[in-house]
Formats: C-alpha cells, sequence, structure tokens
C-alpha cells in the first residue's frame, strides 16, 4: 500500500487499533434483552487514544487515503466515542455491527459494500480483525500496540507488523517498490 498512483485506496482501523477501549461488557448481551447497555453508557467511554494515533490518522488522511473503521461495537455505540475523543473528523465511514445483530462479526462488517472496491488495508490488533481480512480477502497489517499480540495475529500472515503508529503510518506511506514486509 502507498500513496501513489490514481487507484483510490482505503485504511480501515479497528476500534481497538486506535483507541484503547477493548471492553469485554461490548461483547455481552445486557439481562434486559437491550444489547450494549453498559458499554455505550460507561465502558467504552473509559478509554484514551493510542500515543501517535492522532498524527497517524492526520498524516494518512492528508496523503489522501479514505480512512475508514471497522468494529464489533455497535456503530451507534461508536460514532459519540470517536467524536469525544476527537478523532471522527478522521474517518469517512463507521463501519460496526447492527444493533439487532444481523451483522455482528469483523467479517460481516468488512463485506459491507463501502468497504470493498477499492485498494483496502485492514489494519487490526486481534485474531477476529485478521480473519475478517482473509475472509474478505483484504490484506491486512496487524498492530502489536494493542490488546492482542505477535502470537495472536502471526498466524494469519499479515503484510506488517507494526511496534507503533510512526512505523505503521511510514509503512504504509512508503514508495511501493520498497520491502512491504517486517
Amino acid at each position: 500500500m502507498n500513496n501513489t498512483g490514481n487507484e483510490k485506496k482505503q485504511v480501515i482501523f479497528t476500534h481497538s487499533a486506535h483507541a484503547k477501549t477493548d471492553c469485554a461488557f461490548c461483547h455481552h448481551k445486557a439481562v434486559e434483552g437491550n444489547i450494549y447497555v453498559g458499554c455505550a453508557a460507561k465502558g467504552c467511554h473509559e478509554g484514551g487514544v493510542y500515543p501517535g494515533v492522532v498524527e497517524m490518522l492526520g498524516r494518512l488522511k492528508a496523503a489522501g487515503l479514505t480512512l475508514c473503521t471497522a468494529t464489533c461495537k455497535p456503530t451507534d455505540v461508536v460514532r459519540p466515542i470517536l467524536e469525544e475523543q476527537g478523532l471522527a473528523p478522521y474517518f469517512s465511514f463507521v463501519g460496526g455491527a447492527s444493533m439487532d445483530e444481523s451483522r455482528d462479526n469483523k467479517t460481516d462488517v468488512l463485506a459491507q459494500p463501502v468497504m470493498q472496491g477499492k485498494r483496502v488495508l485492514m489494519v487490526g490488533d486481534r485474531r477476529d480483525d485478521m480473519q475478517g481480512a482473509v475472509n474478505c480477502g483484504l490484506d491486512a497489517a496487524a498492530v502489536l500496540y494493542g490488546y492482542g499480540g505477535r502470537e495472536e495475529v502471526a498466524p494469519f500472515a499479515p503484510v506488517f507488523m507494526a511496534a507503533d503508529c510512526k512505523e505503521l503510518t511510514d509503512w504504509v506511506l512508503r514508495p511501493v517498490d520498497e520491502l512491504s514486509h517486517s
């Protein structure tokens, strides 16, 4: 992935690749049957943004890349979090789960038409991020500063593993003739 040429390029970040919010509560139904009640009210609002994320998103957007986010948390829960963290302006599309659970896994989120038909790089830190990319035929880069680790993502053969935001940004923006694997 590079920033040269005429084809449209898109970078999709998982929520936990830019925000310190891998709230386990988000992945469980509340007793009343209302999904994600705790997450929307409190849980995911307690996290912060990883060091270097704002600079990374700014550089990638300034380079002309379309930035999206893909999460298994419901879109209606994630948008306010992105706004309060000051990250919403960087993303052209927020892809998330549906409140009715008809779209509730990373593959389904990534399969949305807006995330297809362009040169796409999925950036994530967990097994489901990598599996979703594989299932959708997308290249994936792993970030090692998130909740997952090398052991979790390596079996999916990501095209790059980044230790931090600067390393990921430099790799995405590198000239096309440079080596593509770390």
